[in-house]
């Protein structure tokens, strides 16, 4: 996406290789200052000047922590509920000397499902079912599992996992998994703010 990168690596660790992305923001999320995180210049710094308005487009400094902790709160919670591909480090990561970034390290998919499409269309009869029901199961899942509403679900944020025959095709079996990715607060909200309204 247009907020981040994503390299893709393999390691062997315990006896089996394993496949795994690294997704850095774009921008630093945090300044470094003395013993404290403000938000960075690249988003315009917010200082104590600056509170409870959205000045420059740009959240006020509680509003950014919220979504912070929030979107950290929804990757954990999808992994945990097999919505996404598996977590392995959600966290922040110093970018030069005065900054920190963003970083996700999950399980590696094939890719995303625009490119699926793009490369391998829909596949087959049994493969256009396989999708379309992992797709439901997905979204039924979100909000019975998560309590959760995503506005940003498209092919570029769900994931596909297959196998490949001798001619590089995707085999249908039991390794053809979908997930959904992208779980940050700004999009993915708990609905439990609706309740009532």
């Amino acid at each position: 996406g247009s907020s981040n990168e994503v390299k893709v690596y393999e390691k062997t660790y315990g006896g089996r290789n394993i496949r795994y992305a690294v997704r850095t923001g774009t921008y630093a999320a945090f300044k470094i200052e003395r013993d404290s995180y403000v938000r960075t210049p690249n988003v315009a710094l917010l200082t104590e000047y600056v509170s409870n308005s959205y000045e420059n487009n740009t959240l006020a400094r509680e509003e950014f922590l919220e979504e912070t902790k929030n979107s950290e709160k929804n990757w954990v919670l999808a992994n945990e509920k097999g919505l996404s591909p598996e977590l392995y480090f959600y966290g922040y990561i110093k970018h030069g000397n005065d900054f920190l970034k963003l970083c996700t390290i999950s399980e590696a998919f094939n890719m995303d499902l625009a490119g699926f499409i793009e490369r391998y269309g829909f596949g087959d009869e049994a493969m256009q079912e396989n999708i379309a029901n992992q797709l439901f199961n997905l979204f039924d899942e979100m909000p019975k599992k998560m309590s959760m509403i995503c506005f940003d679900i498209k092919p570029q944020n769900t994931v596909i996992k297959f196998d490949q025959d001798a001619e590089g095709r995707p085999i249908l079996n039991e390794n053809f998994i979908i997930k959904l990715i992208d779980w940050d607060a700004d999009w993915c909200r708990d609905y439990k703010f609706l309740r009532g309204k």
